[in-house]
């Protein structure tokens, strides 16, 4: 059993089937799984943390002290626009200055925490009258190359289109070539939230390291944090386009190894605890540890794309938002407690450490 994790070795050697010494990684999800269920019968709500191995540096760190966001440090809202482009994922939108209105935040500081809300705030959007950070995108949208997109926003160009909620992010203005990248936060007690927590390629995505991408769907309480690693290339701009294709690994879908019926590991009573997540990302592979655990290790070479050193988009800057889900239909009971409440975001600390 697996209780504890102090500090992280410099150089693991963890392999894809001897995660942190077992020859079954469906064992090691096992002890995971009974290590939540020790602290949830035990009612155990103490912050839980791994350190970064001997000889890391802090070279980035915000703790929110303060009644403002520090925007040496942060930018707010997403690098690429306020929207996503995909229109099944227009669930949500987030404002590029943090606010819905005069007087509705939903990227605020107090308390010595980063707070991201997501309210019921409904926005229309014309590709033609675009604005702000979104002004570029027109060409973008309505010759997108997948056509079921570039039709969708074709139809609507003249009358617009509505995403009816607005969420808090934020995104780091510095950027870093490996390191230990960790975060301190509290998961929204609300159904039907997409919370996110990753690391993102400055000039072109992928790569992207996504630390937690949580789901709650129907149950506010269950907290199952998803990793995602993306790499490879999408855009014809990388100069990767054409030899590499956009693959993922998602540990959470490895222990029944069957893409539509995971058997993944919930958190204990993530909504109502702090818990630590962590990426350690060095030339050997990425690392991801939740509360504490050795969730999942990578090699590089199975993350050949975040490792070639001749490219230069490997920097990868914070990104954290707070949003809803993008399976938003009429009929599945989906924000039936808006302004979602319960729905807030808090961010403890965020912490960036490196040889």
């Amino acid at each position: 059993m697996i209780l504890e994790t102090k500090y992280a070795s410099g150089k693991n050697t963890v392999r894809y089937k001897k995660n942190s010494g077992y020859s079954n990684h469906r064992e090691l999800f096992d002890d995971l799984k009974d290590f939540q269920q020790q602290r949830d019968d035990n009612n155990d709500y103490s912050l839980q943390v791994v350190s970064p191995p001997a000889g890391y540096n802090l070279v980035f760190e915000d703790t929110f002290s303060g009644n403002s966001l520090d925007l040496n440090k942060w930018k707010m809202g997403l690098p690429f626009g306020s929207f996503y482009t995909d229109p099944d994922e227009h669930g949500f939108y987030f404002p590029e200055d943090g606010k819905l209105d005069p007087n509705t935040k939903v990227v605020s500081v107090s308390g010595g925490r980063l707070n991201l809300d997501c309210t019921w705030y409904p926005k229309t959007y014309n590709v033609d009258h675009l604005t702000g950070i979104d002004q570029e995108r027109k060409q973008e949208l309505l010759s997108n190359c997948n056509p079921n997109i570039a039709q969708v926003y074709k139809k609507t160009q003249y009358d617009g289109f509505t995403i009816n909620y607005g969420g808090g992010a934020v995104h780091s203005t510095d950027s870093w070539h490996y390191g230990w990248f960790e975060a301190i936060i509290k998961c929204p007690a609300n159904k039907h939230m997409w919370t996110h927590l990753g690391l993102h390629g400055v000039d072109f995505a992928p790569p992207e390291i996504h630390i937690v991408d949580h789901k709650s769907l129907d149950s506010a309480t269950i907290i199952q944090p998803l990793p995602n690693i993306f790499h490879g290339a999408v855009s014809p701009f990388s100069p990767q386009w054409g030899t590499e294709k956009l693959g993922w690994v998602a540990p959470n879908l490895e222990y029944t190894m069957h893409l539509f019926k995971p058997k993944r590991m919930n958190l204990f009573a993530g909504p109502d605890r702090l818990v630590q997540y962590v990426c350690h990302w060095t030339p050997y592979g990425i690392a991801i540890y939740y509360d504490s655990i050795l969730y999942r290790y990578y090699t590089a070479e199975v993350l050949n794309s975040l490792y070639n050193n001749n490219l230069n988009f490997t920097n990868v800057y914070f990104q954290i938002a707070n949003g809803v889900t993008d399976c938003y239909s009429e009929g599945n009971n989906f924000g039936d407690d808006h302004p979602f409440q319960t729905a807030r975001l808090e961010v403890d600390s965020v912490r960036v450490f490196q040889q």
